[in-house]
């Protein structure tokens, strides 16, 4: 087997994180074993911080042991931060692995924005629908049969576009905005 070096580290990731920073962590994990099978999975998610401390995760996991198979696993997260908080601890992580794979691709992203305003962070039902209508996008990005390098793109596009949403929305009510943009790819091709 196959294991990736960061996978202790990440280890609080793939449970869904301790609960103290703010919530709204965003995990995908798709694992795909069946001969032949695509597996596709994403989510884009807007989480609110109004805590202390921010230790949002952004975790995105795709593991095939297959033959001729196809994983994808796709998370993008914007946080809202309210104010200036003690502790700012963001993850984000996307890990591909294949474990005795012939012939299988597997494909892991994951972008996470961090976004501190000087009010209250919220999104206006407008924005909220729009970063809905491009969820809907990531997700048949997500499960097309594109290639990687394409796929990677579209994805940063999308992200990129959901947090322009996020931010153009908080500009318009008034608020300060301050971007942080993490990202992580990683992608397994396995041709023997």
């Amino acid at each position: 087997m196959i294991l990736d070096p960061y996978e202790r580290y990440w280890e609080p990731l793939r449970d869904g994180g301790g609960g103290d920073g703010g919530g709204g962590d965003n995990v995908v994990i798709v694992h795909n074993h069946p001969d032949g099978a695509t597996r596709a999975r994403s989510r884009a998610a807007v989480s609110i911080n109004h805590t202390e401390t921010v230790a949002n995760q952004n975790y995105a996991e795709a593991y095939s042991s297959c033959t001729g198979c196809r994983t994808v696993a796709a998370a993008v997260q914007v946080v809202l931060v309210e104010g200036n908080p003690s502790t700012f601890v963001p993850a984000n992580a996307a890990v591909a692995v294949n474990d005795e794979c012939h012939f299988c691709q597997t494909f892991a992203f994951a972008r996470q924005f961090v976004i501190s305003t000087d009010g209250e962070a919220s999104l206006s039902e407008d924005a909220r629908e729009q970063i809905s209508d491009l969820n809907g996008q990531v997700a048949a990005v997500v499960a097309s049969d594109e290639p990687f390098a394409q796929m990677n793109d579209d994805l940063d596009s999308l992200a990129v576009q959901i947090d322009t949403v996020a931010v153009n929305d908080l500009q318009r009510a008034g608020r300060h905005a301050d971007v942080e943009d993490h990202r992580d790819v990683k992608e397994q091709d396995n041709q023997d």
